[in-house]
């Protein structure tokens, strides 16, 4: 079980992937797992609201917040212990690291070498000479609170907007805030959080700093269907098909074998923030032709696009990008006149599988997106 966070692209989740495969971890025995999800399962299991454990249809905001991430999620408790997402699991750079980054500049802007200076000289001289004080005898630096609170501001504040964002995009009655993570167990944080979410109950999961280690245990021994989460982008292949005037651009135009076509389109197979589960599978069915001698022989491939637009009309759109491809070589008679073929894009735990089976030929091409 490897966990990533929310945040991790898509060439991030596949870099963890091949860096196992190459530590010498079978595929068979691996699964990448995202933080929050595997902290919300184990929040299932130890959390209790209002002396309850988490009933079917409770939504609810988890906020996990680690060293260098924080990774939210919305979800739903659904039959059967599974989990559904309300708001597709997003996160931020910024968690307990930068705490110490920002103590850290501090002191570095204090003890600045230019500066032939002794350390009270330094201090009494410092922006902050009225927060902190030098003891000698001791050799002791006393920092009071308001100005380790300042240390703290920019990840919290981050946190904070964070959260607000989700909210106003979640239309309904969330009304609890569940926290986990090694950070989560600062009592500082916890009361800028309880103060910005007062209308909210603020709950610090048992354990908060094992939350993600323990529900990844928890993962291995689960379907891998027990999350239903959203689209983080619409999903499509690249398509050709008939032109039409009026309808399609004429920028999009090709002559093949006399017929006018329109190519790549946006064939669109799952919609941003659509709800998609592991196994499930997408399928188009098209056609091909190779009826000119020189086509008969050419690799053909099968293009797997996404956007950032709920419906793009063609891969060239702004937003859209290529990321991965199958090719597939001509069997050794060649291609023929025409053939069907069935395209599947097929939900994974954190990645997608494409297949594409010629119906004409027999032949199937199977690959997991290069997203490198």
């Amino acid at each position: 079980m490897i966990t990533i966070p929310a945040i991790s692209s898509d060439s991030a989740r596949q870099f963890m992937r091949e860096a196992a495969r190459d530590a010498g971890i079978p595929e068979n025995q691996m699964r990448l797992v995202l933080e929050p999800e595997a902290a919300a399962l184990y929040c299932q299991q130890k959390t209790v609201v209002d002396d309850n454990r988490l009933p079917v249809g409770f939504k609810y905001v988890l906020a996990d917040l680690g060293g260098g991430t924080s990774d939210i999620c919305v979800h739903e408790v659904m039959e059967d212990g599974k989990l559904r997402e309300v708001y597709r699991a997003t996160g931020e750079i910024a968690g307990g690291t930068d705490v110490d980054d920002e103590f850290l500049s501090f002191l570095k802007e204090l003890v600045d070498e230019k500066k032939k200076q002794s350390l009270p000289a330094k201090i009494k001289e410092s922006k902050y000479a009225d927060k902190m004080e030098y003891l000698p005898i001791e050799a002791r630096l006393n920092i009071h609170c308001d100005l380790m609170k300042l240390f703290f501001k920019p990840s919290i504040d981050s946190i904070v907007n964070l959260v607000n964002e989700i909210l106003k995009e979640c239309a309904g009655d969330i009304d609890t805030l569940l926290l986990v993570g090694g950070y989560s167990e600062s009592s500082y944080l916890m009361d800028r959080i309880k103060s910005e979410f007062s209308n909210m109950t603020v709950v610090l999961v048992e354990d908060a700093r094992l939350a993600v280690l323990n529900g990844a245990v928890m993962m291995g021994w689960k379907p891998k269907n027990i999350i239903q989460r959203r689209s983080r982008f619409t999903y499509g292949f690249a398509v050709n098909e008939p032109f039409i005037e009026g309808k399609h651009p004429e920028s999009r135009k090709c002559i093949v074998d006399g017929q006018a076509w329109c190519y790549l389109l946006f064939k669109k197979m799952i919609e941003k923030g659509q709800i998609v589960e592991y196994g499930q599978t997408f399928r188009f069915k098209g056609y091909n032709t190779a009826r000119e001698p020189e086509e008969k022989h050419e690799e053909r491939y099968t293009l797997l696009w996404r956007s950032t637009r709920e419906n793009p009309q063609y891969c060239i759109e702004e937003g859209c990008s290529m990321v991965g491809e199958i090719v597939k070589k001509p069997p050794p008679e060649g291609w023929p006149d025409y053939w069907r073929s069935d395209t599947h894009l097929i939900v994974g735990e954190t990645e997608f599988t494409v297949k594409d089976f010629n119906h004409t030929t027999g032949q199937e091409y199977k690959a997991q997106m290069n997203f490198l």
